[in-house]
């Protein structure tokens, strides 16, 4: 009886420890799932979590024995370990079958060469070199380069191991014991080979004959068009160097033929690869040279690149990436010879004397000089390979350095080369705008409008014809186009508002114009802002506007000053209207009516003498400025005056 009694709690102990064991794995379960699963995982992990405490609580309330309790969970472990078995084969059969489009690299074969060189430190070394060139090539297509758009062939390599695959997949657990067990990992890759989803495997060896160095690779799949076998060899007699220095050279070539083979399997079109693995290698340094140019801003890897993508369309010019490639570097050498100019205007009041300016302004002239011959160069060749792109590159370089009439025979050719492109077609139009030829400049506009009749720049071009022919309503319409199909065109909605403006009686739509403009970031937008505030009589705004104008832009900002000073004028704050009008003269000497209206300024403050002055640099620049002759003669009367009064007195005196 006692040894029954005694059986009976051991047993209750045991079930009581492994009913923790068990709340303690069901626990943990969902808490693993979670962590590492994908969404249908985590679903299950919540069921099992949820009927748990389901359980637990159910127990609870219904006041049931530890004993039940500990039953119950251990049904629920066994469930559970049941379902981690449905689980387990499902994931297994879904890995299985999916087709696995990477590529896996098995330890090289060594013959002939020194015990320090190891089948795995090849098959490392390929995998490595592999990796490299997939990841500049997915790099490339990454938003922050300019060759994100470009459609290049990706080299999907998964995880790369030098053991080989049957080796790693084997080394997981088996069921059973001795001779009759079976491997579960060597049950997966039998079934994935079944179901032929198998990566395909690069196998080789590296041997030595002689003074020759060779590598032999073959690359095998689930079918026979996978098999691929390649070749390369040095000889160790054209450099004093050791098999240890030439393998990586070898590797690395070798490494460039496979890729460009997994390249070609996407059934390239012509032109987008190249013919031979050389060509596919420059390229690739092309691209990384760029890559570097991207991240440090040196320009010596901009040089390199063009120098490496050059060379390549000497052999191949047909090669589209490369050409890409070749377009956005010329491109990337006009930026910064815009960027320098820019530069040098901005800062030349910066330095502290005439001699440090030209000094300085001698180092960018001959960068900007270098890069932007450099550019031309590039976009003159890619014309002569026929290149729609390049072509048009070329007017759009004659343009931003002034030369419109190059600018309108490159754009010309470009149209030639395509003649239904609507931007090309605008590009002239441009150019004939800038050298004043409105009629024919209107003719290209509408050549691109009737190509794409909702092309936003063309309408805008067409509104600027109409409003230096002082045509302001039509001006209006044609920028109202504008906006209708790009509402982000700030240049539109900024012309629109002084087409309006100019109309007269327009001001409250004009301003609103000037607004969205002002939105999109548009500064210039300010002055007109505050132009009209200051007609309104709302003068304190219209210096504020003024304020943000300032703050924003510093190119041709003589006129916001005068308007600023214009402002406090009206409002009676003629100390401040002096500074402003002072401000205005200091950027440009030259401004009559900035001195006109800073004389007017000290007149009013009584400042006779200051405001003469003034009034005498006005007729300088304007000998027949009414308003300044009419201050200057009023001024010697008033001189003239006090003098007779002082000679009257003194008179009297004596």
């Amino acid at each position: 009886m006692k040894r029954s009694s005694k059986y009976k709690i051991n047993t209750f102990i045991m079930k009581n420890i492994i009913s923790i064991m068990a709340f303690i794995f069901v626990l943990i379960i969902p808490f693993m799932l979670w962590k590492y699963g994908n969404l249908e995982i985590k679903m299950i992990a919540l069921a099992i979590l949820f009927f748990t405490i389901l359980i637990f609580i159910l127990s609870t309330i219904f006041k049931k024995s530890l004993n039940d309790i500990a039953n119950g969970l251990w049904s629920i472990l066994k469930i559970g370990f049941f379902i981690l078995i449905i689980i387990y084969v499902g994931i297994v059969f879904h890995w299985a079958s999916e087709e696995d489009n990477g590529i896996m690299v098995q330890s090289f074969e060594i013959s002939n060469l020194g015990a320090n060189i190891s089948g795995t430190s090849i098959a490392d070394l390929l995998s490595s070199e592999l990796q490299d060139i997939a990841q500049t090539n997915e790099r490339m297509q990454k938003n922050d380069t300019d060759l994100a758009s470009i459609r290049l062939y990706n080299i999907e390599i998964p995880s790369l191991h030098s053991k080989s695959v049957e080796s790693s997949l084997s080394n997981i657990g088996s069921i059973g014991s001795g001779g009759s067990s079976l491997s579960l990992g060597q049950l997966s890759l039998s079934l994935k080979q079944l179901l032929h989803t198998q990566p395909l495997t690069i196998k080789g060896s590296i041997h030595k004959f002689g003074p020759m160095l060779c590598i032999v690779a073959n690359m095998d799949g689930s079918n026979s068009s996978s098999l691929r076998i390649w070749k390369v060899n040095r000889s160790l007699t054209d450099l004093n160097k050791s098999p240890d220095e030439f393998i990586p050279y070898l590797i690395k070539d070798l490494a460039y033929q496979i890729a460009l083979d997994v390249s070609r399997r996407e059934d390239a079109s012509e032109g987008e690869l190249p013919h031979t693995w050389q060509a596919f290698q420059y390229v690739n340094e092309a691209q990384k040279d760029y890559i570097k140019y991207v991240d440090t801003d040196n320009i010596s890897y901009l040089y390199s690149a063009e120098n490496r993508a050059s060379y390549v369309l000497d052999f191949e010019p047909d090669y589209q990436i490369v050409q890409s490639l070749y377009y956005i570097i010329g491109y990337e050498f006009l930026n910064r010879y815009e960027f320098l100019n820019r530069y040098e205007f901005l800062n030349r009041y910066e330095f502290l004397n005439r001699y440090e300016f030209l000094n300085r302004y001698e180092f960018l002239n001959k960068n900007c000089t270098d890069y932007l011959k450099q550019s031309e160069l590039i976009f003159k060749r890619m014309e002569k390979m026929k290149s729609y792109s390049g072509t048009n590159a070329l007017g759009l370089l004659y343009a931003k350095n002034r030369d419109y009439k190059n600018a309108a025979d490159a754009f010309n050719r470009t149209i030639k080369l395509k003649p239904d492109s609507f931007v090309a077609w605008y590009n002239k139009g441009y150019s004939l705008y800038e050298q004043e030829s409105y009629k024919k400049a209107n003719l290209a506009y509408d050549m691109a409008l009737s190509q794409n009749q909702t092309y936003a720049p063309a309408w805008w071009g067409k509104g600027m014809i109409f409003y230096k022919k002082n045509s302001y309503l039509e001006a209006s319409d044609a920028f109202y186009n504008a906006t209708i199909y790009d509402k982000k065109n700030k240049l539109a909605w900024y012309y629109r508002g002084k087409a309006l403006y100019d109309l007269k009686k327009h001001d409250e739509q004009a301003n609103a114009c000037f607004n969205e403009a002002v939105n999109l970031e548009y500064f210039k937008a300010w002055n007109y802002i505050g132009i009209i505030l200051n007609n309104s009589g709302k003068y304190g705004l219209a210096i504020k506007a003024y304020d943000y104008y300032l703050s924003n832009e510093s190119l041709d900002n003589d006129k916001v000053w005068y308007n600023k000073g214009r402002a406090y004028y009206s409002w009676g704050r003629y100390e401040q209207a002096v500074d402003s009008f002072d401000e205005a003269t200091w950027i440009n000497p030259s401004y009559v009516n900035a001195w006109l209206e800073r004389g007017n300024a000290l007149y009013k403050m009584g400042w006779y003498n200051q405001s003469i002055q003034s009034y005498n640099r006005t007729i300088e620049l304007d000998k027949n400025n009414k308003n300044a002759l009419d201050g200057q003669k009023a001024l010697l009367n008033i001189f003239n005056n006090t003098a007779a009064i002082n000679t009257s007195m003194n008179s009297s005196n004596s």
